[in-house]
């Protein structure tokens, strides 16, 4: 039996190209669609990411950000204005770069514990085997 294959979590990217810009009642609301869509698990990472990085963060201002979809397909930013399509931008794709990195690491974790567990339970059942095979022996 070869290595146990290992599913590696695709990368979420902004596809920027896709970005389309509404006007609200005094501001205005983004949308943008990531290249794929996000695995389930990665919207945490992402809404974790963008807690940190928005402390961080000068110049970027909104009043919501929302994924699109379920699992997000993209990202719905409201209360946008003129003055920080710079900020906001660079603060989105480091917020994608920094969920991908934690969401990679819960991923590794996620699969050592499925591999441990198997191996626990691989190991349960030859124990049980050889007990067995000691139990029915001639004494």
């Amino acid at each position: 039996m070869g290595p146990a294959k290992i599913e590696v979590m695709q990368a979420v990217e902004i596809d920027w190209s896709t970005a389309m810009v509404t006007p609200t009642e005094d501001t205005y609301a983004l949308e943008v669609h990531f290249r794929q869509p996000s695995d389930p698990f990665w919207w945490e990472a992402f809404t974790g990411a963008l807690e940190i990085l928005s402390k961080e963060t000068t110049g970027a201002r909104w009043e919501t950000i929302r994924g699109v979809g379920e699992p997000a397909q993209g990202l719905h930013v409201t209360g946008v204005d003129e003055d920080s399509v710079g900020p906001l931008r660079d603060l989105l794709d480091r917020t994608v770069t920094m969920a991908n990195e934690d969401a990679e690491h819960a991923e590794a974790a996620r699969e050592a514990r499925k591999r441990a567990l198997k191996l626990r339970a691989d190991q349960s059942k030859d124990t049980a085997t050889r007990l067995t095979e000691a139990f029915r022996a001639k004494a």
